[in-house]
């Protein structure tokens, strides 16, 4: 696969901007540095020596799930198999681990 192709492939992978939704673009000056720009509200990345690198940088989001919410996910009752926490909001029986 040529370098411009792998280049191709990784800018496929770039993510729409955290902060407004807009379109991140792959942004590179004479070769050296690259960095992300999101084309509506500005937000950007450092800037890096490889696109991987920038894109992947981007892509970062942190997990913003809270721990209740986690754990709530995480059991699934016995019996039917839908999320719960202590009781089954369907079948009413008791989470057991």
């Amino acid at each position: 696969m040529s370098i411009d192709k792998m280049i191709k492939e990784i800018i496929k992978e770039v993510k729409t901007c955290p902060c407004c939704e807009g379109k991140g673009q792959l942004f590179c000056i004479d070769g050296v540095s690259k960095w992300v720009l999101c084309t509506k509200c500005g937000l950007k990345t450092f800037e890096f020596g490889t696109v991987s690198e920038a894109v992947a940088a981007w892509n970062l989001r942190p997990d913003t799930k809270k721990p209740e919410e986690e754990k709530f996910h995480q059991n699934k009752c016995n019996s039917c198999g839908k999320p719960m926490s202590n009781d089954c909001p369907t079948c009413q029986r008791l989470w057991e681990s």
